[in-house]
């Protein structure tokens, strides 16, 4: 019963760090950001950009991923009061 549990736990896990990647990656295609620049703003490396942008969001913690939304809102809006994420 226990791995039935954990199994569904890992799969709503999942499907957060999909929305929250996917969200971050919209955000950053919609702004016309080079790997390099997006890198800057998010504080992360090129290669964690790219890997983002080919939508690896297994390789991203929730954190991580809030983390950037968050810098992204933050830089456009001087708030973070307001993050949409869709499924």
């Amino acid at each position: 019963m226990q791995a039935v549990n954990d199994e569904a736990i890992q799969v709503e896990n999942l499907k957060i760090r999909a929305t929250l990647a996917r969200a971050v990656r919209d955000t950053l295609v919609q702004n016309h950001l080079t790997q390099i620049e997006a890198a800057e703003r998010l504080g992360i490396s090129q290669p964690r950009v790219s890997a983002l942008l080919k939508g690896k969001a297994r390789e991203f913690r929730v954190d991580a991923l809030v983390n950037m939304a968050l810098k992204l809102v933050s830089a456009r809006t001087g708030s973070t009061k307001r993050i949409f994420c869709h499924p």
